[in-house]
């Protein structure tokens, strides 16, 4: 009988704390992204990203350095989101003769998801891998940021044929193949360089003998 009166009493205190605890769910806003950023990682030494909470781009305020005292030696602060937040803005305040061209084309904004992008840049003097992980730490714990991150390096080494005549020329000047190089072939084989899967077939009306 002792144990049912317990949990009798148990039970009104559990409902109040999951109830809190939705609440602060719903006042917390979305979840936050994190990243986990290591020395070994390739990434600028002067430079942070930052996006801002999503119920942040009604406020269109202009971000300065002063907004950062948080983090040492910042010199430097740009959105990169600023051709996209004026159109939002200019949605929320129904100003649709600036957003003529966009209407036409039907490119407006998605003002619910929206986030706004900045970056940061640090002074030379302060300018380092374990300044720029320590300074992401001290800016996650903000709650107006959504994500913070280093400006991660990304490369890829260029594809190259090794076809000889894709280098070699003709006595005019021009590469055996300079079709592919007219069209930036090279740009293209950044993202793919073709699949034996692919079948290509070519369809031709027939051969001329003074071609």
């Amino acid at each position: 009988m002792r144990s049912k009166k317990i949990i009798l009493w148990l039970m009104p205190m559990l409902i109040l704390f999951l109830a809190q605890c939705s609440y602060d769910a719903k006042t917390q806003g979305e979840v936050r992204a994190s990243i986990d950023v290591i020395l070994e990682d390739d990434f600028s030494e002067n430079e942070i990203l930052i996006t801002l909470q999503k119920e942040d781009p009604t406020n269109f305020r202009e971000w300065t350095v002063e907004d950062f005292r948080d983090v040492n030696g910042v010199i430097y602060v740009k959105e990169l989101t600023a051709d996209m937040t004026r159109v939002v803005q200019n949605q929320v305040e129904g100003n649709w003769e600036a957003l003529e061209e966009h209407l036409s084309v039907g490119m407006l904004m998605d003002i619910d998801n929206y986030h706004r992008i900045f970056c940061i840049r640090l002074s030379p003097e302060v300018s380092s891998k374990e300044n720029i992980i320590s300074a992401i730490k001290q800016l996650q714990l903000r709650n107006e940021f959504f994500h913070v991150s280093p400006n991660f390096i990304f490369s890829k080494p260029l594809a190259v044929p090794n076809d000889p005549y894709y280098h070699s020329t003709h006595a005019s000047g021009l590469s055996h193949q300079w079709g592919l190089q007219k069209i930036d072939a090279e740009t293209a084989w950044q993202i793919t360089t073709g699949s034996a899967n692919v079948k290509a077939g070519i369809l031709d009306s027939g051969l001329s003998g003074n071609h």
